[in-house]
């Protein structure tokens, strides 16, 4: 059995994918605003694949491998299993030292410990810019032999795209160093930053859409009940929760 509501949240990010393309490939000036939606669609569909991590979307391992791992994550560059080792580890030992996750963040310079407002917005320009590049490259995860060469694979594909039009490669790739880091970047803010466990938002609709996509804003009730598929994390919703604004 696989989660139709996943099946169907997929296929509505990569059609959104598509059109984006299409929409930069017709109209070149139309190019930065594609790129931005592609990485925003990028980033929702790393929150999907982290719910195959969790074996949430079938109750088959290989079909959540499949499926989270060629639809969300390798064409994103992340390796399935070594993020699925790092994620379990942060689930075990959140707030805790051994907690693999907020150091790692803190060391690339995905975020900082007392950052303002201003600063959170400051980041955010400069990763649509392109000029916060190099902290992925701090922020990487070590997979297996077989996860990289996966994601090799994946990439090809998305390279030989080259020869239906040279710009559908150079969007996908633009996207992942500006728009995809940039919406990562502030969804990271807004889930363990100044807090030892997890904070309580309550977003509203344009923030859901910009980077708390696929109940993401429900980041605390994932910790707590880590077996609940992210389209039903709602009804474990407690309180009192802030506004987004209110967090930093």
């Amino acid at each position: 059995m696989i989660s139709l509501s996943w099946l169907r949240d997929v296929l509505i990010d990569w059609l959104l994918i598509v059109a984006a393309i299409v929409l930069g490939c017709k109209f070149w000036y139309l190019i930065p605003i594609s790129i931005f939606i592609i990485g925003n669609r990028q980033h929702a569909l790393a929150i999907l694949g982290h719910d195959a991590t969790h074996k949430l979307v079938s109750r088959n391992n290989n079909i959540n491998y499949m499926l989270g791992n060629f639809l969300c994550y390798a064409p994103l560059g992340l390796p399935w299993e070594g993020y699925r080792k790092f994620h379990m580890s942060h689930h075990r030992w959140l707030g805790t030292v051994n907690d693999p996750e907020l150091d790692r963040k803190i060391e690339s310079g995905m975020v900082v410990k007392n950052a303002t407002r201003k600063n959170i917005i400051i980041q955010f320009i400069k990763d649509l810019l392109g000029l916060n590049v190099l902290s992925i490259r701090k922020f990487t995860i070590k997979g297996t032999y077989l996860d990289q060469a996966v994601i090799e694979f994946t990439h090809l594909l998305i390279i030989l795209t080259v020869f239906i039009d040279w710009r559908i490669p150079l969007m996908w790739y633009v996207a992942m160093v500006t728009s995809l880091l940039a919406c990562s970047r502030l969804r990271i803010w807004h889930e363990h930053v100044g807090t030892i466990k997890t904070h309580l938002i309550e977003a509203n609709w344009w923030q859901r859409l910009l980077f708390l996509p696929h109940a993401a804003e429900y980041h605390h009730e994932h910790h707590e009940k880590p077996s609940i598929p992210y389209n039903k994390l709602k009804d474990f919703a407690s309180g009192p929760r802030k506004k987004v604004s209110e967090i930093h």
